[in-house]
């Protein structure tokens, strides 16, 4: 965005006086201008408030730079085209080529849409003195300027005036303003929409006395402009040395009808993609591969409705604009001040009706997106209900797991309490079997401990209460027998032959438990 201009001087100094000053320090009409310009204005022009609001607007609308081309035409001679880029040089043009002198077309420039027109405030109403401009043409100059961003987007109309010769009698001398928008290509190819939307104002003033007119255009388009020097620099008008005004007129608006259908087909388009979701979306059952639809589809259609329906006014003022201005034609016709033959006046018939044709285009656009608009939002609706459906079958769902999760876990504290309890009395009644273990292991320890006192003696007595032992006749001595030594080796052979079994056995059972060694693959 260009930033806002800042004027050293509400006022500048000229160069060269304008002959219109005076010695006295006085102000020049021009200075204060829209007031002291001629007899031409009306009592219902307001002539204060458009010089106030003038006066407020100067900053936003004027620079410090000077862009401004000047299209001269005099009879036998080719279009003169001449820039002017710096004050000096504008003022001096004003000064020393009154507009009586040939017809002359001045166009003010602007560096891009949202930046201030290419012309100092006080060459800008020198300018306008100098023609004697209406005040209502000021008007359209506050649609331009400065600003952050769109605004005043709907201000599209026309004015005109006439006036009466020296004489007193109207012979088809008249001022007529007006201002148009149209579709041109942006030559943006990647961010943002290809288009966009220009304006451009148009003055004309033609004097029938004179025979001429004098022209300020703003901001008019390449394309037109070409065209414009291309009809001056004709055989027909470099001969006449005059401006046909009729053609210049229906070369603008030819020239902004041009390029309307290609971009409603473009916005068609647009639309188009989101006519497929309304109406090939499936409800109910939602396959993966359907159409997306949220709600960023429907602020997308919004801002195309949008902008459809700016189209749709800028169309109907624009038709209501042609209208006028041939209405203004057929009028100058029939008083005898316009030579203008039928052709330009079927054509500009043409460009009327495929002006409205492009609107009755945007209407049905319009009634289209409404409709697709409606049926977004019932899909979003019925898909929002069906997901609330489900969600709330999953809550559903979720809350009776839940609950029956409660309940095997209630159930499950109840088990591990019963078993906690059985558990209880079995360690209980274990305690009571140890105990008793004990005290059985302590009496069979003293049993076992008296049997050990009694065994060495029941051994004696075994042995010798039996065939190992007798007694001779004689002295009554204990006498062991002959085959005494088998009793202690079959004792120790038996004795061995029962503990190698048994050790043999652990050690087998032993070496059967002992685990397998594991080995590593790596090294």
């Amino acid at each position: 965005m260009p930033p806002l201009p800042l004027h050293t001087s509400s006022r500048i100094t000229m160069t060269l006086q304008s002959p219109d000053s005076t010695t006295s320090g006085q102000a020049a009409p021009w200075e204060e201008y829209p007031s002291r310009i001629t007899a031409r204005t009306s009592c219902l022009d307001g002539i204060g408030y458009f010089r106030d609001r003038l006066e407020r607007d100067l900053e936003r609308l004027f620079s410090d730079q000077v862009n401004v081309d000047v299209l001269s035409l005099r009879a036998g001679e080719r279009v003169q085209v001449q820039s002017y880029t710096d004050k000096e040089s504008l003022d001096s043009f004003l000064e020393t080529n009154p507009p009586n002198n040939s017809e002359s077309i001045v166009m003010l420039k602007q560096r891009n849409t949202y930046a201030s027109l290419q012309i100092t405030s006080d060459l800008f109403k020198r300018l306008l003195a100098v023609h004697k401009v209406f005040p209502p043409f000021l008007n359209y100059i506050h649609s331009f300027g400065y600003r952050r961003s769109a605004g005043d987007e709907f201000f599209n109309s026309y004015h005109c005036r006439y006036f009466p010769s020296p004489g007193g009698v109207k012979d088809g001398s008249y001022e007529f303003c007006y201002n148009i928008r149209y579709a041109a290509k942006n030559g943006r190819k990647t961010n943002g929409s290809p288009w966009s939307i220009r304006h451009t104002a148009i003055y004309e003033q033609h004097d029938s006395t004179l025979g001429s007119s004098r022209w300020i255009m703003v901001q008019p388009s390449d394309g037109y402009k070409a065209e414009v020097v291309e009809y001056l620099d004709s055989e027909v008008s470099a001969t006449r040395g005059t401006i046909d005004p009729l053609v210049l007129h229906a070369m603008l608006f030819n020239s902004s009808e041009r390029d309307w259908r290609d971009y409603i087909n473009d916005l068609e388009e647009e639309l188009k993609v989101l006519e497929e979701k309304a109406l090939f979306s499936r409800v109910g059952r939602v396959h993966s591969a359907d159409f997306s639809v949220t709600f960023s589809g429907l602020q997308a259609l919004h801002r195309l409705r949008k902008k459809m329906l700016k189209v749709h006014g800028i169309l109907d003022s624009t038709v209501e604009i042609a209208a006028g201005y041939e209405k203004h034609c057929h009028k100058l016709r029939d008083s005898g001040g316009c030579t203008a033959d039928h052709f330009i006046f079927a054509q500009m018939d043409i460009i009327i009706a495929q002006l409205r044709n492009h609107k009755r285009s945007m209407f049905m656009l319009l009634e289209q997106s409404e409709s697709i608009s409606k049926l977004l939002f019932q899909i979003l609706q019925y898909r929002n209900e069906e997901n609330m459906l489900v969600t709330n079958r999953l809550i559903h769902a979720t809350s009776d797991a839940a609950h029956q999760t409660n309940q095997l876990i209630r159930q499950n504290g109840e088990t591990i309490s019963r078993l906690a309890t059985s558990s209880y009395s079995e360690t209980k009644a274990i305690v009571r079997l140890t105990e008793d273990s004990q005290r059985d292991a302590r009496s069979v320890k003293v049993l076992t401990f008296i049997a050990m006192l009694y065994l060495p003696a029941s051994l004696v007595a075994t042995i010798f209460s039996s065939n190992l032992i007798h007694t001779d006749g004689v002295a009554q001595n204990f006498v062991p027998a002959t085959q005494f030594w088998m009793y202690p080796v079959y004792t120790f052979s038996l004795m061995l032959l029962t503990i190698i079994p048994v050790v043999g056995w652990e050690r087998y059972s032993k070496w059967r438990d002992t685990p397998a060694p594991v080995h590593s693959s790596y090294p």
